[in-house]
């Protein structure tokens, strides 16, 4: 039981994936921007009219202030960091233009955060061009963290990213695909990315690929279409 006078913030829902997507391109359209592979967060941010401040305060990354418009962030870590902390805030703003009820879900937020970095029709066009590499398509956003590219490009394009830290097992996907247990194929891979230090692929389409975000020891992202997830159970099974 919280303590007697807390205020309690109780949110009742979620957005959708295709919600977050609508209020983050909604505040892009805004900017002036159409369809961008690269978004200039600072851009977005003088052409809305928000004051950018270096300077957090104590024990936080970032704060969005409504009067005047301003968003306080700590100017100091990776440059990925950095714009992540920047897309965070701008996320809230977005959120209050489009009159989501404070308080405002975390969740949602980075979702909106994500589709502000990393546009949908951008991730498309950089599947179509390296497909689901994770290497390659860590390139393709590189002002972003690679975990953030991958679990970006599993929930736009009918994708699944299993990321593998230890003992650890996290999956991200969109939001209409069933996750997938653990199958011999992913250990393998997941084996052999541990083993050698490089990249696996199965004859399914599915890939290993070791990664490390900036300020973090990293780990092994296992990504592909959810074809590829099917088709590797339809081998095993066969």
């Amino acid at each position: 039981m919280p303590p007697r006078g807390a205020t309690v913030a109780v949110v009742v829902s979620r957005l959708s994936d295709a919600e977050r997507e609508g209020i983050a391109r909604h505040l892009l359209v805004a900017a002036r921007l159409d369809a961008p592979d690269r978004v200039p967060l600072d851009a977005v941010a003088r052409t809305l009219g928000v004051d950018l401040a270096p300077g957090a305060p104590p024990g936080c990354a970032g704060t969005f202030e409504g009067n005047p418009l301003r968003i306080r962030y700590n100017d100091r870590g990776h440059p990925a960091q950095v714009a992540a902390v920047l897309a965070h805030e701008l996320a809230h703003l977005a959120a209050e233009v489009a009159g989501v009820a404070r308080p405002h879900d975390e969740e949602d937020i980075d979702g909106i955060a994500a589709a502000l970095r990393m546009p949908r029709a951008a991730v498309l066009r950089a599947i179509r061009t390296v497909g689901w590499n994770a290497e390659r398509l860590g390139g393709a956003f590189p002002d972003v963290e690679p975990s953030a590219v991958f679990a970006r490009a599993a929930r736009v394009a009918e994708g699944v990213a299993v990321f593998r830290a230890g003992a650890g097992r996290t999956i991200v996907a969109d939001e209409r695909l069933e996750a997938p247990p653990v199958r011999a194929c992913e250990r393998r891979l997941v084996a052999a990315v541990r083993a050698t230090g490089r990249p696996a692929v199965d004859p399914s389409g599915l890939g290993a690929w070791p990664f490390v975000d900036p300020g973090d020891r990293g780990g092994i992202v296992v990504l592909g279409p959810s074809l590829a997830w099917h088709l590797a159970h339809l081998a095993e099974s066969a």
